[in-house]
């Protein structure tokens, strides 16, 4: 099963309810952490080469260098920490004060940057389908362009990564929160 048949199965439990709210806890939880995902390019492509005729997993066969204090060995981990947008130290588990005030301001920081009314209808657009198709683009033309493996990312390359990952992020959550709002109205 893949992340569309997930974001799908999730979505469809949801409408119809498992009867148990804390099955339905954990399957929205699932979608949470699902959409997220398929906004993460890496999540939706991989790079075949000669080298690697099964592909490179999403970046994780795609070594990247990078200070070992980031804790990130691949691509795929570098995508996953936004290329580094918010730091390289998630909160510790479970969620203290502190680590939900980051969490808040982070999350605020880029709604600001990249607040709902300014492209409404991305948004807007709940089909996941969209959003795999979009983050594999994205895999293909920019993820895998300007980075060998092996090297460290040039800043020019570890800007764009940024850039791009505040404005998926920006829209998974608004997406979400559509999808959530949708399913609380009946549509």
């Amino acid at each position: 099963m893949n992340v569309l048949d997930r974001i799908n199965w999730a979505v469809n439990t949801l409408r119809k309810g498992t009867g148990r709210d804390k099955e339905n806890a954990e399957v929205l939880g699932y979608l949470y952490h699902l959409v997220g995902d398929v906004h993460q390019p890496l999540h939706t492509t991989t790079r075949y080469t000669a080298a690697q005729a099964d592909g490179d997993a999403g970046g994780n066969g795609f070594p990247v260098k990078m200070p070992e204090e980031a804790r990130i060995r691949n691509l795929h981990s570098f995508w996953d920490a936004a290329g580094g947008a918010f730091g390289f130290d998630s909160p510790k588990r479970p969620l203290d004060e502190a680590g939900k005030a980051r969490i808040r301001a982070l999350a605020d920081e880029v709604m600001k940057a990249y607040p709902a009314d300014a492209n409404a209808a991305s948004w807007k657009d709940v089909e996941p389908l969209h959003w795999v198709e979009e983050s594999n683009t994205l895999g293909r033309q920019v993820v895998y362009k300007n980075i060998k493996e092996g090297d460290a990312p040039s800043k020019a390359y570890t800007n764009e990564a940024q850039r791009i990952a505040r404005i998926r992020i920006a829209l998974a959550g608004y997406r979400l929160a559509e999808v959530l709002n949708r399913m609380s109205a009946g549509n």
